[in-house]
């Protein structure tokens, strides 16, 4: 069991992730202490030798111990190439699961899910968000979204941000049976520019274990994440020499595309700058960006594992 930058009073309120609780964070359920004001901090306790797979061997082993524990998977699947990766994996496994959408102003990336399940014959669930103009056949407008992240974040005492998404589908799924996975948990550093590779630098960041913090490990949640032979598969095979969207689309065997940000940012920053209550939430929930990952080698993760 090894743990970092963790004092050992404070373990055992420790967030639990992943198949056997491999996986643990610092991250408390409403403590802004915990969340807010120190670093985040993980600590691995693997209970078996972690077997040394392929990439794509380690994503069918991954998605198979998910199956045998959860039913009625549903993916959030937000157009990028993660959770299409986990996807095809599903697939390819006939592991049944329903793809949800929600869709905001981000047409580019959610182009790409629409496009998934149109190819692959799925019938996805949509929460639309575009509009801006409540009328009466419009379900959704996207200031309801925000609304909906700053409340979750309030009560999780967390940064209002749009990883909090997961924990807003949970709750409009009109299916309370529904278990809810997730395209998070890859630890690749993410590249800035088309010219900025990678590197040897990995990344465990706090955003990719919201769903988690609310909900436990009632949903599966992150899949990159759920098992160490995934997570130590991924930054063994990765190509670290190349921007993250080019190793990830090499790696995935997936179509390339760029990383856009989701409409909610620009309604975030309109509201910050026009609401002076808003704003003094957005301050108060606010993480500096210093605290939001544990940082590691390709090698320290490797000698963890």
């Amino acid at each position: 069991m090894l743990y970092y930058g963790i004092k050992f009073l404070e373990l055992q309120k420790m967030l639990k992730i992943g198949h056997q609780h491999w996986l643990h964070t610092n991250l408390e359920a409403g403590s802004v202490k915990n969340n807010i004001t120190d670093p985040f901090a993980v600590k691995f306790d693997i209970k078996a030798p972690v077997l040394n797979l392929d990439f794509n061997s380690a994503a069918d082993y991954t998605a198979k111990l998910i199956a045998d524990k959860y039913t009625n998977l549903h993916l959030c699947l937000s157009g990028g190439l993660d959770s299409e990766f986990v996807a095809v994996v599903l697939l390819r496994n006939r592991i049944p699961f329903v793809p949800v959408i929600l869709s905001t102003r981000n047409n580019h990336e959610s182009w790409y899910a629409f496009k998934f399940c149109d190819e692959h014959k799925l019938t996805p669930v949509v929460f639309d968000f575009t509009s801006s103009i409540r009328t009466a056949d419009t379900k959704f407008v996207i200031e309801d979204l925000v609304i909906q992240i700053i409340e979750n974040a309030t009560v999780l005492k967390i940064p209002i941000d749009e990883s909090i998404i997961p924990n807003i589908i949970v709750k409009l799924l009109s299916d309370p049976t529904a278990n809810v996975l997730t395209g998070y948990g890859d630890s690749g550093h993410n590249s800035d520019r088309f010219s900025e590779p990678m590197g040897d630098v990995f990344e465990i960041t706090d955003h990719e274990f919201y769903l988690n913090l609310e909900y436990g490990d009632s949903h599966p949640g992150a899949f990159f994440t759920f098992t160490p032979e995934i997570f130590k598969a991924i930054i063994t095979d990765i190509d670290v020499n190349k921007n993250s969207q080019s190793s990830k689309s090499t790696l995935y065997g997936l179509q390339f595309r760029s990383k856009t940000f989701s409409a909610f940012y620009y309604i975030n920053d309109a509201l910050g700058r026009k609401n002076k209550v808003y704003g003094e939430i957005t301050k108060r929930f606010a993480r500096n960006k210093k605290f939001i990952h544990a940082s590691f080698s390709r090698q320290q993760l490797l000698d963890m594992l």
